[in-house]
């Protein structure tokens, strides 16, 4: 009898061992397939990532051509590839910021680059007032293929009521920026015809005249700005030292 219960307990232990040695080899298998597919999330994931970042570097690069081109550089979830882009113009700081999207993965991307503020200019050197106009003001557009400005605000000190009437440009033909008979007064942002600059270095493209509703009195500082469609501007102002005769 005490060798039959010594072989049965060697037989239970011999069970017992092998339903452990089953239980483990179940845990590590658990283990092995949880680790291949946190290997393969991981893998998913980084190949994500990089593809996010080089949507963003496109972004920049869509970005800085439209601002070449005159045109504004924002756009937001632009299908590209395998995702998505999205430009935020940075004018102030001269800087062209994208996000890059695939999936949930998000990267972004931040260039330095020139926008319209640092290539157009406005030359008053030989601005004057003539009647009822101010004219000798030039346009210059120093880098990029072109510059678009979208808007203009004219102000003028001391202001006696005053009201500008109309804007012509002058490049390859004379355009009229904007010809209301009501007037802008001193300070108006007024949304006028866009006008692309396109000259190169040293060409510049005068503003044929500026135009008020009354005679304009010596010795009024004016000062005018340029908005451009990539959201920069450009302020300049000069003091207009006496009547002039007309050019």
């Amino acid at each position: 009898m005490p060798t039959m219960s010594v072989v049965g307990n060697r037989r239970g232990s011999a069970a017992l061992m092998a339903m452990l040695g089953l239980l483990l080899l179940g845990g590590m298998g658990a283990t092995a397939v949880s680790l291949v597919s946190t290997g393969e999330e991981t893998r998913a994931t980084s190949h994500a990532s990089e593809l996010a970042l080089g949507l963003a570097q496109a972004g920049v690069e869509f970005g800085k051509n439209r601002i070449d081109q005159g045109l504004n550089p924002a756009v937001a979830n632009m299908p590209f590839g395998q995702g998505t882009f999205t430009v935020v113009p940075m004018p102030n700081t001269s800087q062209l910021a994208a996000t890059g999207a695939v999936g949930l993965v998000r990267r972004n991307f931040l260039l330095t680059t020139q926008y319209a503020k640092d290539c157009g200019d406005l030359n008053f050197q030989n601005a004057h007032s003539a009647g009822k106009k101010i004219e000798g003001a030039k346009l210059l557009k120093n880098c990029l293929s072109k510059a678009t400005i979208t808007q203009w605000n004219i102000s003028w000190a001391p202001d006696a009521g005053e009201k500008t009437v109309k804007l012509q440009v002058q490049g390859d033909a004379i355009v009229t920026l904007y010809d209301n008979p009501a007037g802008f007064a001193s300070g108006t942002t007024i949304d006028a015809t866009d006008y692309v600059l396109t000259k190169g270095p040293g060409v510049p493209e005068p503003i044929n005249k500026i135009e008020f509703d009354t005679p304009l009195p010596a010795g009024k500082t004016y000062t005018v700005t340029l908005f451009f469609s990539d959201g920069s501007s450009v302020t300049r102002s000069f003091l207009d030292a006496g009547g002039g005769p007309p050019e």
